[in-house]
């Protein structure tokens, strides 16, 4: 086995890839160095490479941006002198490339992943997690102490640069809420969704003897990592100041899970380039880099903000009556800073 969970920070990354490791039971899933240590916003660990996490902090440096200003247009990974910083840093994950069998996370990979296709020199199986923007802005907000509007640019545009990526696409999106639902029926759904993503992971043919093992062991497991609290944590922003946008948010969510539930995961990338053509110019200015901050990364952008707001579509109709609401928050705001080009 040999893949990654994606997903935006507060997400449930770390639950997925843990039920995933436990699922693959493989003596070289643990050989990936040593892990980042649990702290009170994950008391069951995070479950991921402190290496990982370090490469990705370094091309986030790179492209000007941080896991909590993501950029808006993404780094041309393939450019020349981004190539060579990406070269210096194999060393740094030899044991995702020596290793055949292993799963690693890091939400930071939904904005890196193409760069680290180009490190690892293949593109590992994927699969994500979504969780509620409103429950991640919360969650953010309680750890961070984020605003609503920082929270749900993050959650925006963590997931606009995971379905838009030029990586193959998951092959599995999992909503965070099935993945603690109590509910058997879910629990048999999601089973079923991770046991085929295993052996997709791990190149196997999955036979109906392979695949009813697999079920077992994955519903044993979501059982014993069932966190209902989690569930009762995803209660709406409360607070009437942001309702506008909130109720914004709400509908893009909507949209996600019928998406989702519809099986139409192909779509997920073109309804979140025209949801942020909707919400950016209220959530724009909480993640763009001012350009009075030195740039020295030598890596340029591949696509214009104006290219990622997309073309129209019934969506973006849609949606625009919900955007009027949303301009007299903007109005108040001062001007976005304006972008690199």
């Amino acid at each position: 086995m040999a893949g990654w969970v994606l997903g935006s920070h507060r997400s449930g990354t770390s639950l997925l890839c843990s039920i995933l490791r436990n699922l693959a039971a493989s003596p070289h899933l643990e050989k990936l160095g040593p892990g980042l240590p649990t702290t009170i916003g994950n008391p069951a660990g995070y479950h991921e490479s402190a290496a990982l996490v370090e490469v990705n902090d370094r091309l986030l440096r790179w492209a000007g941006s941080t896991w909590d200003r993501p950029f808006i247009a993404p780094p041309a990974w393939d450019d020349p002198k981004s190539l060579q910083l990406i070269v210096r840093l194999r060393t740094s994950l030899k044991r995702h490339t020596t290793h055949e069998d292993w799963i690693d996370k890091d939400p930071r990979l939904c904005l890196t992943r193409d760069a680290l296709c180009h490190l690892l020199l293949r593109d590992p199986a994927a699969i994500a997690v979504m969780r509620n923007p409103l429950a991640v802005a919360n969650s953010l907000h309680k750890r961070n102490g984020f605003a609503l509007r920082k929270g749900a640019a993050i959650w925006m545009l963590y997931n606009l640069h995971l379905f838009n990526s030029r990586s193959r696409p998951p092959e599995t999106i999992v909503l965070f809420d099935d993945l603690v639902s109590p509910d058997e029926q879910v629990r048999l759904r999601v089973a079923t969704d991770l046991a085929a993503f295993s052996a997709t992971a791990a190149g196997e043919t999955l036979t109906e003897e392979r695949s009813d093992a697999l079920q077992k062991r994955a519903l044993s497991q979501l059982v014993r990592s069932q966190r209902v609290e989690l569930v009762r944590s995803d209660a709406c922003w409360r607070s009437e100041h942001d309702g506008p946008l909130t109720d914004m948010i709400e509908d893009i969510w909507v949209g996600c899970c019928e998406i989702i539930r519809g099986g139409n995961d192909q779509e997920m990338g073109l309804f979140l380039r025209n949801a942020w053509a909707t919400v950016s110019p209220v959530l724009q200015p909480e993640v763009a880099i001012p350009l009075h901050e030195p740039h020295k990364s030598g890596v340029t952008m591949s696509k214009s903000l104006s290219s990622l707001r997309g073309r129209a579509s019934p969506l973006k109709r849609q949606l625009k009556e919900l955007a009027q609401r949303g301009k007299g928050r903007a109005a108040t705001k001062p001007n976005p800073p304006r972008l690199l080009s």
